[in-house]
């Protein structure tokens, strides 16, 4: 795996976190309300566990506490040393590397903290086994779902919970598509006050179960193309069901990245990490939606892993070695982390007050219009958003993307079935030439009925085609119409000012001529 000329010398480092407890109560001693963390980044072999030479170079002593790089090219004996969270194999130990890197980032996510987990290496197999598992063990997606819903399970009575689910690929253009609903094509991310990053149009399914939600995880998985970048999350949101007078809603995520691309692009064809776009320049907004969701994992408010899946073959020492000092300087981010609540009654109200200031610099004839029109219409897209980040609003989203999902499950099933049935069909037919003994009637009888059934199977297949393409239609006139009605809203807001305007200058101009008149009588 190694070329000859270098020799990594690798070490399993514990783990720098705080022992997982098992009720709500202890829970809240593992985490203060805020506190300094530094993201913690692993690497991932492929190896034999326990092994302590190989011929491929790498060397495993579970006593230290660093990665020694040997590069034995240069003349002179190269030696640097790199600090890591953990080594994990690519190819077995996947519940070891849960246990003992993520359970303790995802046990503080019930009580309000964000985790992310970015996975990086796209050229080195064992990534997708290391998200969706394998024969014999689960993968982190898997491991992370049913830690989560063990954690609401064991806390305290008298709470309400609601857990959703979402799925976005990322294209190279900057755009991103849903995975959950084929008709949100190029999804856009807000900056909201109290919520950060806030997806329009983004299907959420709220989800019961750690089954249910990675069995529409892996829905969402089969139809991800290669050479794209993915983002799952998972959204734990949590309210007093005694107490409903506060209105402070606990707010958490996981967010897993499944990113794709090389950190070094060594070879014609491949493309840079988008890690490597967030770390070497400033991000604007105007880069697309990962960029700016990968700064705020790096930078924002989250417990952050990062899980490189190293692939040496074709390196060179020192391309090993840049490698290296990336990751090493990932781990190096510190930032401080808090819990997140938010209170969506203060929130609508303070952005319907921040409406109402913005028409009342319309209607004073401020001279920067255009700009206030802009905020306007800023303001007002982000009042939606809140309000569809009601529980009642989810719950109804979900269920209509939910029954989409299962139209477009159906006709499948149903093609299958009349397949099937065409089959038990001709089985039917030719029985009564082979045996002699079943009487043509009952032959041409039970023909007529596998005949009907199909034709029925085929009929619902239609009908749930017909009307998933109905309900895009829908979508997109709906898109439409509020497109519409937005720049209606601007026109009205134009006219009214030039309305306003014109007024003023008739009253300027009556003042004159009564002015003129005094004058001369």
């Amino acid at each position: 795996m190694w070329e000859n000329t270098t020799e990594l010398i690798g070490v399993v480092t514990s783990l720098r976190s705080l022992p997982k407890k098992n009720s709500s109560k202890h829970r809240s001693d593992v985490l203060k309300p805020e506190q300094e963390v530094y993201v913690k980044v692993a690497v991932g072999l492929r190896g034999a566990e326990g092994l302590a030479h190989e011929d491929n170079g790498v060397i495993i002593n579970e006593d230290a506490k660093c990665l020694l790089f040997r590069n034995k090219a240069e003349e002179e004996f190269q030696e640097d040393s790199f600090t890591v969270d953990g080594i994990f194999w690519l190819n077995r130990g996947l519940d070891k590397l849960y246990h003992d890197l993520l359970s303790s980032a995802i046990g503080t996510v019930v009580l309000g903290y964000n985790v992310a987990l970015l996975v990086c290496g796209s050229q080195c197999p064992g990534k997708d086994t290391l998200l969706q598992g394998s024969s014999g063990q689960n993968g982190i997606v898997q491991q992370v779902l049913h830690s989560v819903f063990q954690e609401i399970q064991s806390a305290e009575k008298g709470e309400e919970w609601q857990v959703t689910i979402s799925f976005i690929q990322f294209y190279a253009d900057g755009t991103a598509k849903d995975l959950f609903n084929s008709s949100h094509q190029d999804l856009k991310a807000l900056n909201i006050s109290m919520l950060k990053l806030v997806v329009e149009g983004l299907s959420e399914i709220i989800v019961s179960s750690a089954e249910a939600a990675y069995s529409i995880y892996l829905q969402g998985a089969k139809i991800v193309e290669e050479k794209n970048s993915t983002l799952f999350t998972l959204t734990v949101e949590q309210k007093d069901r005694v107490d409903h007078s506060t209105s402070i809603i606990q707010r958490s995520t996981v967010q897993v990245f499944d990113l794709v691309g090389e950190i070094l692009s060594t070879q014609p064809g491949n493309h840079i990490s988008p890690l490597m776009c967030v770390l070497e320049k400033e991000i604007t907004g105007k880069e697309g939606f990962l960029p700016l969701a990968l700064q705020q994992a790096l930078q924002g408010n989250s417990i952050t892993v990062l899980l490189y899946c190293f692939n040496t073959q074709g390196l060179s020492g020192d391309e090993i070695l840049r490698i290296l000092k990336v990751l090493d300087r990932v781990r190096g981010e510190t930032k401080r982390v808090s819990p997140n609540c938010w209170n969506p009654s203060q929130l609508i109200q303070k952005l319907r007050d921040e409406v109402r200031e913005l028409r009342s610099q319309l209607l004073s004839c401020s001279p920067n219009q255009e700009s206030v029109v802009f905020s306007l219409g800023r303001v007002l897209q982000q009042l939606q958003m809140v309000k569809n980040q009601s529980w009642e609003k989810k719950r109804e989203i979900s269920n209509l993307v939910e029954r989409k999902m299962k139209w477009q499950n159906e006709p499948v099933a149903a093609n299958l079935e009349t397949r099937h049935l065409q089959r038990e069909r001709s089985g039917l037919a030719a029985q009564p030439e082979a045996t002699g003994k079943e009487p043509p009637e009952a032959s041409t009888s039970q023909q007529q009925q596998e005949e009907a059934k199909a034709q029925k199977q085929h009929m619902l297949q239609v009908f749930h085609a017909y009307r998933g393409l109905l309900e895009e239609q829908m979508n997109g006139l709906e898109q439409r119409y509020r497109k519409l009605l937005e720049e209606a809203i601007q026109d009205a807001v134009y006219v009214s000012t030039r309305n306003q305007q014109l007024e003023a200058e008739n009253k300027q101009l009556s003042a004159v001529v009564a002015e003129l008149k005094g004058k001369k009588c």
